[in-house]
């Protein structure tokens, strides 16, 4: 169930029904339910509220402005209690002459030879009296005792209890209406809180459109046929209705305001978050309160005795909770970053925010039944919350191996590798009880896939450390592979020269010497070789390059059927097109990515490729022969393609590749500015291209990483050098400082100095 806001308004009744903006009721109800100012009736409906709530508040607002419209409508809705009154006493005055006035009484009635005060046989008056003593032997114990306290409502209640209840309320509406002549509309919040079945639904909703004023009605998104049903001899169209623009940031439904179920389900998202983990897990450096839906369906499902205290028909469906969460109460947010969407507890609900009792003790329980809730679990989300669960247990239990396991192969089949990185210190670490104890390692304990695959995870995440330890204890098993593993890492850090070291070596130590013969290792290490030649563009190793890519495409054609064979094509094209941009041949590389592209592959594989497609268009654009018109199409293909690739890495977690799409998307942004004519285009984007250098070299000191470090510099030093130019200040001291710095350090030859020099001569940016 996936609801979405809306607006439906009918002009002839000046109805308007709107879906999806409960949060925006502001703070004016943190005191009372029901407002009148002096145009609008606000009436905000809870859980609790009673329909003689309502009529006192309405009363009580006529009495302080007209005691005789009050006293006057005081006395319709109580005449029933009047008459009642007036009975009993004509009862208590028939009992008491009967008893101490019984033959006077009889005599008046019945009178002597027949004749009494109505003139009619004494058979007729027998009889009546009969009828009447037995009615009033019958109700004067009810009414005495308060049972009919008014004869009226009783009657009217045996006939139609919504009708008598709708026109009281009618009435008083009314009346509070002409009361204060300049009320133009009644907003009503929440009123199907209780369902279709309340006494807000069937006796208080279908009043108004009789009163012949402007109505908006607040629902939540998932009420809108049930709103439909009350007003059903209504036509409604749906119409645009914008959110209010005072609200810079959405605020968030009160939680108070929620019914008893919801706020027990909100308990249980919170449960379900990053919030629950442990405070000793550094969670100021959480990047979001990331909200597993998957495990609380899981949980919902198992423990749905322990999480409710209400009755099993009075507890909402979870998802359209969580629907409301996002669309109508403000709780969630959706974090949507090419295709991959995650749930994030809005920060001011966990600031007040009570977790349900009832869920303490579930933690025992979930452990105990560990091995099924596993099995069940696909996101690596769900497995670091339930982790968190046993922060202190000491030693290595098999409930927490279980999990770690599970952990790290969801990392890899979802592809999100920040979580597993940030908190692997904490829930990796073992407690033993004796300072003498050995000092295991987790990794000790994890089959050679799992190993791989948690290499993996900390080298895309950009935890090289973690990488690295986990390669040193593989070198014991598969000392050459690890070995191109290494070298890889080091391709990605930007020592370019150290990798193609570690790579000959590995040739000349396993291949050359025969000791392994395996193609597919081989196609491995040459494709490997020649993608490091030409990332840190070897100028005097090219056709080397070139030659070793022959090696690839023969053992490609010859092992089609080789494990990961469509990775290893994809790759093929993607240093193809590499090759091809180095020799500026802008056209054919775009063509080599874009079969590359076609390819079935990864989100982490298409994000790289579609940043390197967008620097062959930015290449394309700076070609000498394109006209305005030409450059700022190429340029803006090129930061379409990058930002892509950024957006794609990001959504999961791909730390590794991002400085480097972080410099290429600034790079375009720069010549994108300079295409350009109007000054405030150009000022916007050279601040866009500020903030993107930023974000890389914020990555790069997160990661301690040098990669592209002067690239990223020099483009945040270009950016503001030229937005001074336009009469925007920035400081470009420190940023003029360590670009000079890395200049400096940086060797002569190699590729990122002689692309920083030719970006500043590019500009005409000094140091």
């Amino acid at each position: 169930m996936n609801y979405k806001s809306f607006s439906l308004e009918n002009e002839r009744r000046n109805i308007k029904i709107i879906g999806g903006r409960l949060n925006e009721i502001g703070s004016e109800f943190n005191n009372s339910q029901f407002i009148l100012n002096k145009r609008e009736l606000s009436l905000l409906f809870t859980e609790d509220v009673a329909e003689e709530e309502l009529e006192t508040y309405f009363l009580e607002k006529i009495k302080s402005k007209r005691k005789l419209s009050y006293l006057k409508l005081y006395l319709q809705n109580n005449l029933g209690s009047i008459l009642t009154i007036l009975v009993s006493i004509l009862i208590v005055v028939f009992i008491t002459l009967l008893s101490v006035h019984g033959s006077l009484t009889y005599d008046l009635f019945s009178g002597n030879e027949g004749i009494n005060i109505f003139r009619l046989s004494g058979l007729y008056i027998y009889l009546l009296l009969s009828i009447l003593i037995l009615t009033m032997l019958y109700l004067s114990p009810k009414i005495i005792f308060g049972e009919y306290h008014n004869l009226l409502q009783w009657a009217e209640s045996k006939l139609s209890s919504d009708v008598r209840i709708r026109k009281k309320l009618q009435r008083e509406l009314k009346v509070l209406l002409n009361t204060y002549k300049d009320i133009n509309q009644i907003n009503i919040y929440n009123p199907l809180i209780n369902g279709v079945e309340s006494w807000v639904a069937k006796q208080f909703l279908p009043v108004i459109p009789t009163l012949n004023i402007k109505l908006k009605v607040y629902i939540t998104t998932d009420e809108k046929s049930d709103s439909l049903s009350i007003f059903k001899n209504e036509v409604f169209e749906n119409v645009e209705d914008k959110r209010n623009p005072q609200f810079k940031e959405l605020p968030v439904f009160p939680v108070h305001l929620l019914s008893i179920s919801e706020r027990e389900c909100l308990s249980l998202i919170k449960y379900c978050s990053l919030l629950n983990l442990p405070d000793t897990w550094n969670k100021e450096n959480q990047p979001d309160a990331y909200f597993s839906h998957e495990l609380a369906i899981i949980l919902n499902e198992m423990y749905r005795d322990r999480i409710y205290t209400t009755k099993k028909g009075n507890v909402i469906n979870i998802d359209k909770f969580i629907n409301r969460c996002i669309h109508d109460y403000g709780y969630l947010n959706v974090e949507s970053i090419y295709k991959k969407e995650k749930l994030i507890v809005n920060q001011e609900v966990s600031k007040y925010m009570n977790t349900n009792k009832y869920l303490e003790g579930l933690n025992d329980n979930i452990l105990s039944d560990i091995h099924l809730i596993n099995k069940n679990i696909s996101n690596p989300l769900s497995n670091l919350i339930i982790l968190g669960f046993i922060d202190e247990e000491i030693g290595l239990g098999p409930k927490r191996l279980l999990l770690i396991e599970g952990l790290i192969a969801n990392t890899i089949k979802y592809e999100s590798y920040d979580l597993l990185s940030l908190y692997w210190d904490h829930f990796s670490k073992i407690t033993f009880e004796s300072k003498l104890s050995y000092p295991f390692s987790i990794l000790q304990f994890l089959n050679v896939k799992l190993l791989n695959d948690l290499a993996v995870c900390f080298f895309n995440s950009g935890n090289y450390d973690h990488a690295r330890e986990v390669y040193q204890i593989l070198k014991n098993i598969y000392p050459a592979k690890a070995e191109m593993d290494i070298a890889d890492m080091e391709d990605s850090r930007g020592f370019y020269a150290e990798a193609l070291e570690l790579l000959y070596n590995i040739e000349k130590e396993w291949i050359q010497s025969e000791i392994i013969e395996n193609d597919g290792f081989k196609l491995v290490l040459y494709l490997n070789i020649a993608w490091v030649i030409v990332s840190g563009r070897f100028v005097d190793k090219m056709d080397e390059g070139y030659s070793y890519l022959k090696k690839v495409d023969s053992y490609l054609n010859k092992l089609p059927n080789i494990e990961n064979h469509i990775m290893y094509k994809t790759r093929y094209y993607n240093t193809l097109a590499n090759y091809k941009e180095w020799n500026e041949a802008y056209a054919e590389a775009i063509e080599n990515y874009e079969k590359a592209l076609n390819l079935p592959g990864s989100i982490l594989r298409k994000s790289s490729l579609l940043v390197n497609r967008g620097i062959s268009e930015r290449l394309l654009g700076k070609m000498p022969n394109k006209g305005r018109a030409e450059k700022i199409k190429h340029f803006e293909t090129s930061r379409t393609n990058i930002s892509q690739g950024v957006n794609m890495k990001k959504s999961i977690g791909e730390n590794n590749g991002l400085p480097g799409s972080y410099h290429n998307l600034a790079e375009t942004l720069l010549n994108l500015a300079s295409a350009m004519e109007k000054e405030e285009e150009k000022i916007r984007i050279l601040n866009e291209a500020n903030e993107v250098a930023n974000s890389g070299l914020d990555l790069l000191n997160q990661l301690n990483s040098a990669r592209r470090r002067g690239r990223l510099l020099t483009e945040k030093y270009i950016a503001i050098y030229l937005l001074k130019d336009h009469d925007q200040q920035k400081d470009i001291e420190q940023t003029r400082k360590e670009l000079k710095k890395w200049i400096k350090n940086e060797e002569t030859d190699s590729f990122d100095y002689r692309e920083v020099q030719s970006l500043l001569s590019q500009f005409s940016a000094t140091v």
